[in-house]
């Protein structure tokens, strides 16, 4: 019959399956939104669970003019407080001490890759959810021809057509006016969107001729552009790429400026082997931290309210 590959017993076993020098994982999700909080200062270990922070209200009745005669007027300042509750964050895997010797690559430098992918999954979908709590919500509607933007603080509407720079010049102009946010770096505020927004806009002629002229400094994660005063980013990994009835229109987005989310850290995120059990034949590495996220301000309420959600029932 002659030498052939199959079966083993006529020439398989002159040779052996070669193992590929190179390891490949898994592709990861665009993720956007960790970059965006603010680390609460002189917290840490041995201080409690809760971080209590201090948010201070305008003057209750605004000055004016006052007569020679008259008694300077005499007013208060509100004061309220919030709260940032920490929580445990991890996974692990468990490996054999005969894999770990037979193996011919570093078993613990292939999990410990994985687990760093999962921790950033893990935190930052946790901070994505945070700012997906935001009081202020915004639906697209009116018609593709004449767009407009509904605003409300308990979410009823439907979205019933993709997203367009018209919602954005609407956005920035809400947060602007009604509800006084403070830009993010100063000039601009920001926009984490999902992959099926982004192309709303892309497919925007506004948004086409803004991008022919000139492609601001990218400073952050993910950013793709900038456009009426605002600086876009595009994510994976939380936000939905359609919304609307069966999901049918593009997509979600969240727009904020200045101190959107409070993050407390007690124990920051690192990777931690396990202490070998069973004389050495029983290994394995995780991931933990000791963290929490809390909006600044969980109001609707005219200078409070730092986010602003693009979103749909």
């Amino acid at each position: 019959m002659g030498q052939t590959w199959a079966p083993d017993s006529t020439g398989g076993y002159l040779a052996n399956d070669v193992l590929s020098k190179k390891i490949r994982h898994r592709s990861q999700p665009l993720m956007r939104f960790r970059q965006f909080t603010r680390e609460e200062p002189g917290y840490g270990k041995g201080k409690g669970d809760t971080v209590l922070f201090d948010r201070i209200a305008n003057v209750a009745v605004g000055g004016g003019t006052i007569s020679e005669l008259a008694k300077m007027p005499e007013d208060s300042v509100s004061i309220s407080q919030g709260t940032v509750t920490v929580n445990e964050y991890g996974n692990s895997v468990p490996w054999t001490g005969k894999l770990d010797t037979l193996s011919s690559f570093s078993v613990d430098s292939i999990i410990g890759k994985a687990l760093r992918n999962d921790m950033a999954k893990v935190l930052d979908d946790a901070v994505g959810t945070e700012f997906q709590t935001a009081k202020v919500k915004a639906v697209t509607s009116g018609t593709d021809i004449a767009p407009t933007t509904t605003f409300e603080t308990t979410l009823a509407t439907t979205a019933n057509r993709d997203a367009q720079a018209a919602d954005i010049k609407n956005i920035i102009d809400e947060m602007k006016s009604t509800y006084l946010t403070p830009m993010y770096d100063g000039q601009n505020y920001m926009c984490i969107g999902s992959v099926g927004f982004a192309r709303a806009l892309k497919d925007d002629p506004d948004w086409e001729d803004a991008a022919k002229y000139g492609d601001p400094e990218r400073l952050f994660s993910g950013e793709i552009g900038r456009y009426y005063g605002c600086r876009f980013m595009e994510e994976t990994n939380v936000l939905a790429n359609k919304v609307g009835a069966a999901a049918t229109y593009k997509g979600e987005a969240v727009f904020f400026g200045e101190d959107p989310i409070v993050e407390a850290v007690a124990v920051p995120e690192e990777l931690r082997a396990k202490i070998p059990t069973d004389y050495g034949r029983d290994k394995g590495l995780a991931w933990y931290a000791l963290l929490g996220w809390s909006l600044t301000y969980d109001t609707g309420t005219a200078g409070e309210s730092k986010i602003v959600h693009l979103t749909s029932v």
